[in-house]
């Protein structure tokens, strides 16, 4: 009996044994796994943000683009991620792959001790064909250089048959013109649609709307302005000024630039180059203004 006693202690203590493993395994899997996949979603994040970021400085320059997907990743991330930021040919896409060692809690039992999760993301950059916000203010299209200043609206004297640059974006008059000038048109513009000139040098108007923009980020300059300024503008591209009275000329594009003073109905800005999410991708030319679109 006593020897029957012994033996079925013995299987009990087997099989708890036995349980106890399984147990741990189970834990093994609900948990740690569980884990790996909240460190994957936290790289996958940090990944997007790093390379949002980083194409904001393209197609201008790949090593800024590395460097700020890099800043970003660091901040986002935990210091012992491998993160790796490439620029695709052309300067029109940014690449980010990434890879965290996870420590697992209970996986150690059976054996595994840690984990590898990786996350990749892209953004591919293009012309925009298309943009809200945009300043009623049409630029003949031309060969621009980055910082150098130009003459965004003509003064009297200047114009072609009476037009100066002046757009009628959802109406004509000095007063939709001029809060165009200060918040932007709201409804999305593409290119090849028609938009109506706004006849006369319109200098009251102009001045107020700009001097509005320029005040809410009066200190800034080309060198030092933040993304998001009122003083960073849109502005279609049209084909051509040389049309009589308020009559209809073609969007081939939009560009950027710095606003950069208002005088006598006569706008100047520096040309720049801005990637935006808020635009619609396009094929045809770019004049600086360019489309981002992630991809995982």
């Amino acid at each position: 009996m006593l020897s029957l006693l012994r033996e079925q202690k013995g299987s009990v203590i087997a099989v708890v044994a036995l349980s106890m493993t399984c147990l741990i395994g189970f834990a093994s899997l609900v948990v740690d796994v569980g884990y790996l996949y909240l460190n994957k979603t936290q790289l996958q994040n940090m990944a997007d943000a790093a390379v949002l970021a980083g194409a904001q400085d393209l197609p201008g320059s790949s090593l800024q683009a590395v460097a700020t997907a890099n800043s970003y990743a660091a901040m986002n991330g935990v210091p012992s991620d491998i993160v790796n930021p490439t620029v695709g040919a052309g300067n029109s896409s940014l690449i980010v792959t990434a890879s965290r060692n996870v420590t697992l809690f209970f996986a150690p039992v059976l054996g595994i001790s840690n984990g590898i999760v990786n996350a990749n993301a892209t953004v591919t950059i293009s012309a925009a064909g298309g943009s809200t916000g945009v300043m009623p203010i049409g630029v003949v299209k031309q060969t621009f250089v980055y910082g150098q200043t130009y003459t965004l609206k003509q003064g009297g004297g200047s114009g072609y048959c009476g037009n100066y640059g002046a757009l009628a974006l959802g109406g004509s008059g000095g007063t939709i013109y001029r809060n165009n000038l200060d918040s932007g048109y709201n409804e999305l513009l593409s290119v090849g649609d028609p938009v109506s000139t706004e006849t006369g040098n319109m200098v009251g108007p102009t001045d107020q709307g700009v001097a509005s923009r320029i005040s809410r980020d009066s200190n800034s300059t080309l060198n030092t302005v933040q993304k998001g300024s009122p003083r960073i503008v849109i502005l279609p591209i049209i084909d051509s000024l040389n049309v009589k009275g308020s009559s209809s000329t073609f969007i081939v594009g939009f560009a950027v630039f710095f606003l950069k003073d208002s005088s006598g109905g006569v706008i100047t800005g520096n040309f720049m180059q801005l990637c935006s999410s808020g635009t619609i991708p396009g094929t045809g030319q770019s004049f600086g203004l360019y489309n981002t679109r992630l991809i995982q």
